[in-house]
């Protein structure tokens, strides 16, 4: 009892209260309510600490709240009181809990639409075909909103368009449509003129064609010109394919023509030779001025410039020259070209010998030294100057200058040099070209002539230089020679020594005539040299040329030759005959001919004849056989070949009876049976044009 009464008045002192959990609790629309009722929970603190009772009980819809009021079917919320008893602590609570019934699904969108629209129509009705619905409201009751301004109708493109729906819980759904722009419009393509191309130029279809789009400044123009030879001139079929952005294509067919406008070019050298008078001038030379011709399109050249003039070139003048071409599409291009026929020679002074002159003599005739001609003036008409300082009574060399100017303006100066000497030098002379062919050293003396107006050749002093010279070997070598006589005048005399070779090689053959069979090609011809020499070059096998063809398949006579040359140039040419010949006669082959009687006869039917070469004649005996009585008949071919060769073949023909036949041969003498077979014999050759009569 005293426990009891100290737990009364422990209570009486402690401090509670209680802490509800849930007590607001939304409930999902159309659940079971009886899925949330049991949420709520009351907890029970003493002096800040939670403590618990093991018989709490709960009472759910007091105060005339009823939970069978809770229609969850309906969006509301419903207040309802609980009722908390703790009886180990003599504790009761009270609560209103909030049951919220809540629409927390969004509406369900079913169809987007999504819309095509020509460019600049008008806005289409966005929600047309939108198709919507809401698990709780109705369709007119839920808020839809369309967002479009992204869309412009006067420009193409695929704009969004976006949806939202709301219900009047506020649950909200989106969905994205489209909005395509498209431009259905194709370009407009219209021809300004017939399409005329110049050949070379590349086709714009812009000069030809005005090409608009409504929308597009940016086109697509394919061009097929897939059957046009834009290399060759013509009229060509052409479509033109115009596409805009959208794919929208406008087709033209009509057709290109290549013409040709550009006339054909010459062009000449820029310095016309002037023609020397006297001169034969041809076209050739007239042709040679041209640089250059040609045309865009035809094929022309050089050769095909006319050229066409009047030029003497006995008659100094200018002239003029007509270069004309023309094109395939009768284009001409014309060229004048003057061309001067001058006399371009001046005179010529040609010194005959250097005036050489004792010193204290008498001045000699000074023309004697010179010879003045000119290729056009007359001599007598040619201006002729002459200057000189010759003193006669002074040792030296003095000047003398000749100069000569013809009707054409040409001068030609000479400057001469004259000696006034005391005595004279040695004269070597050259009597004949210094020319050695035999390869050994020698004297060479014996090819000049050296003389002196006062001594003898046994008096002066000559030298001869040959060390430059390899008398071995064949070459051109310098030689100099130096004769002093005894007043030590010295004359050099420069000239040279020619080593050659003048023997031609030697070349050795086997045989002059070679027999061979057809056929035999497996011969080589250059088993026939034995040998070939040469007295400087070391010639081989390999130097040798041989000339000649051969047929190994036709017999004959063939000319060959070899031929060698060694580095001198001295050649040696060695014929011979290679003879092919036939030896291998015919073949005939033929099989047992049967023959009904009375039928004519094909004698070269089942005969067949070969040869290696060629068959020349073919022939058989008896030409005439009987064929009105059967029998045995051996019937003889001769075959000869193109060269002569004979085969001789012998066949059996058997002539068979007619069965029921009566053979009107038999009442007739033999002589009618000789003359029928005859007679049918020739018709037969008449007929097959086949066999010779013996």
């Amino acid at each position: 009892m005293f426990f009891w009464l100290w737990v009364s008045q422990l209570l009486t002192l402690a401090q509670f209260h209680v802490v509800w959990i849930n007590d607001v609790i939304d409930v999902d629309l159309y659940d079971d309510i009886y899925n949330y009722v049991m949420l709520p929970e009351a907890h029970l603190y003493m002096n800040g600490e939670r403590v618990h009772d093991a018989e709490t009980a709960y009472m759910r819809g007091v105060d005339r709240t009823f939970i069978s009021s809770i229609n969850t079917g309906i969006v509301r919320d419903y207040d309802i009181t609980y009722r908390v008893e703790f009886p180990a602590y003599s504790l009761t609570f009270t609560k209103t809990i909030v049951f919220r019934v809540r629409d927390v699904e969004p509406p369900v969108i079913h169809a987007v639409p999504v819309f095509r629209i020509p460019l600049g129509s008008r806005m289409p009705d966005l929600l047309e075909g939108f198709v919507y619905s809401d698990n709780y409201d109705k369709t007119e009751d839920l808020h839809v909103t369309v967002t479009s301004h992204q869309v412009v109708l006067n420009r193409i493109g695929t704009y969004e368009v976006h949806y939202q729906v709301k219900d009047s819980s506020g649950n909200i759904s989106t969905a994205t449509g489209q909005v395509e722009v498209y431009d259905h419009l194709a370009p407009d393509v219209i021809q300004k003129k017939a399409v005329l191309l110049p050949y070379g130029d590349v086709f714009d279809p812009h000069v030809f064609f005005t090409i608009k789009d409504n929308y597009d400044h940016v086109l697509i123009i394919e061009v097929d010109d897939s059957l046009v030879d834009y290399q060759l001139v013509g009229t060509y079929p052409l479509i033109i394919h115009v596409r805009d952005q959208s794919g929208n294509t406008t087709t033209v067919q009509t057709t290109l023509t290549i013409i040709d406008i550009v006339k054909p070019f010459i062009r000449l050298r820029s310095h016309l030779p002037v023609l020397p008078v006297h001169v034969p001038i041809d076209e050739a030379l007239l042709r040679s001025l041209i640089l250059e011709a040609g045309d865009d399109v035809d094929p022309l050249g050089i050769d095909d410039v006319i050229i066409s003039h009047d030029i003497d070139v006995e008659t100094i003048g200018t002239y003029k020259v007509y270069y004309t071409l023309t094109d395939g599409s009768g284009n001409v291009t014309l060229v004048v070209a003057d061309i001067r026929v001058a006399d371009l020679e001046p005179p010529r002074i040609t010194l005959l010998e250097t005036p050489v002159i004792e010193v204290g003599g008498t001045l000699p005739d000074l023309w004697q030294y010179v010879d003045i001609t000119d290729n056009h003036t007359p001599r007598d008409r040619l201006v002729i100057t002459t200057t000189h300082d010759i003193r006669l009574d002074l040792i030296g060399v003095y000047g003398w200058r000749v100069e000569a100017t013809d009707e054409a303006k040409n001068t030609t100066r000479l400057d001469i040099a004259v000696h006034v000497v005391d005595t004279t030098p040695p004269h070597i002379i050259q009597v004949e070209p210094v020319i050695i062919t035999d390869f050994a050293s020698r004297c060479l003396l014996s090819f000049f002539l050296i003389t002196d107006h006062g001594d003898e050749i046994e008096e002066m002093d000559i030298v001869m230089d040959v060390d430059a010279v390899i008398f071995h070997v064949a070459g051109v070598y310098p030689l100099r020679i130096r004769a002093t006589d005894q007043s030590g005048n010295t004359t050099w005399f420069e000239t040279e020594v020619y080593v050659i070779d003048i023997e031609p090689p030697v070349i050795v053959l086997r045989q002059e005539r070679i027999y061979l069979r057809v056929g035999q090609s497996d011969y080589d011809v250059m088993d026939n040299l034995a040998d070939i020499h040469d007295n400087h070059d070391d010639l081989t096998h390999a130097d040798v040329l041989v000339h000649g063809d051969i047929d190994w398949s036709k017999p004959g006579v063939y000319h060959l030759a070899f031929e060698v040359t060694d580095s001198a140039g001295n050649t040696t040419i060695a014929t011979f005959e290679l003879y092919l010949d036939d030896i291998e006669p015919p073949v005939i082959t033929s099989t047992t001919l049967f023959v009904n009687a009375g039928d004519p006869i094909d004698f070269l039917e089942g005969v067949q004849v070969t040869d290696n070469v060629g068959i020349h004649h073919i022939s058989w005996f008896p030409r005439i056989l009987d064929t009105t009585l059967p029998g045995e008949k051996i019937v003889t071919y001769v075959v000869t070949d193109v060269r002569g060769n004979i085969t001789i073949h012998e066949r059996k023909i058997i002539i068979l009876a007619r069965t029921g036949d009566l053979a009107l041969t038999a009442y007739l003498p033999m002589g009618i049976v000789s003359m029928l077979g005859g007679m049918a014999a020739y018709a037969i050759k008449r007929k097959t044009g086949k066999g010779d009569i013996f």
